[in-house]
């Protein structure tokens, strides 16, 4: 995964979210996660401790999305559990609510491990090289891939300040809530400063003043990987015409 091109690993991502997005049933949505858990394990390499804590981030917004749906769903004639003024919980609830809860979580899985396993700059290499994009619009994306990491960092090192000071130790959200605000200026100033001198550097080297830029780093496209891709998008052709068969859009 860490050697594979950047653009047939987010072609790998699109495949999972087209394979996601077609499957109706909870246990084939587990199958999925279980296969693209073992990728970020095994191919990616990516500690256990690294994956599970974001993951931990899609597993919040996935049980918001399956009780959501688990309340307010509607029972289309199955067996209904419990009824309750507007609020429902069905047979078909549970289907459907932990079917989008896993197609939440294996979306934002393989996400994470296209995030830990690509560099911002061999990114936006494929995307000028490969998908011709301008290496204008391209620069914009990697910037602002490489600040995310940076305005963390800076964040951390002001709750961090905060923290030693005595701030934020009072329990209760709206304690919390002032000691996010106050990062609101130290960020935005930060930020200004931080565009200031990219501004000036990509003056000093006549950014944009060319039609084309000139690569001063080749990456190689292992045939690895574009296999890799190939096969999750002839799984997803395979199951989307088995799917439509036996749903009669195709008849034989």
């Amino acid at each position: 995964m860490h050697r594979m091109d950047a653009i047939w690993k987010f072609a790998w991502l699109i495949a999972i979210a087209c394979i996601g997005y077609i499957i109706s049933q909870p246990i084939r949505q587990f199958m999925l996660l279980v296969v693209i858990t073992a990728c970020g394990l095994i191919l990616a390499k990516i500690p256990p401790k690294t994956y599970f804590a974001g993951f931990g981030v899609f597993l919040t917004f996935a049980m918001f999305i399956f009780l959501m749906q688990l309340v307010f769903a509607p029972p289309l004639d199955t067996k209904v559990y419990f009824h309750w003024f507007l609020i429902t919980i069905s047979q078909q609830s549970i289907k459907f609510g932990s079917n989008l809860g896993l197609r939440v979580l294996n979306v934002g899985s393989s996400a994470l491990i296209f995030i830990k396993t690509t560099e911002p700059s061999r990114l936006v290499h494929g995307m000028i090289t490969m998908l011709r994009v301008p290496y204008r619009f391209a620069y914009a994306f990697y910037a602002a891939l490489r600040y995310i990491p940076v305005f963390e960092n800076e964040a951390a090192n002001i709750m961090n300040a905060h923290a030693v000071r005595g701030g934020g130790l009072d329990e209760g959200w709206l304690s919390k809530l002032k000691l996010f605000s106050r990062l609101t200026v130290p960020l935005l100033i930060s930020g200004l400063r931080k565009a200031k001198n990219a501004a000036i550097a990509m003056e000093g080297r006549a950014f944009g003043a060319f039609a084309n830029r000139t690569a001063s780093v080749e990456y190689p496209i292992p045939l690895s990987g574009v296999l890799f891709t190939i096969a999750w998008w002839i799984f997803f052709v395979v199951y989307l015409v088995i799917l439509l068969s036996t749903t009669g859009f195709i008849k034989s």
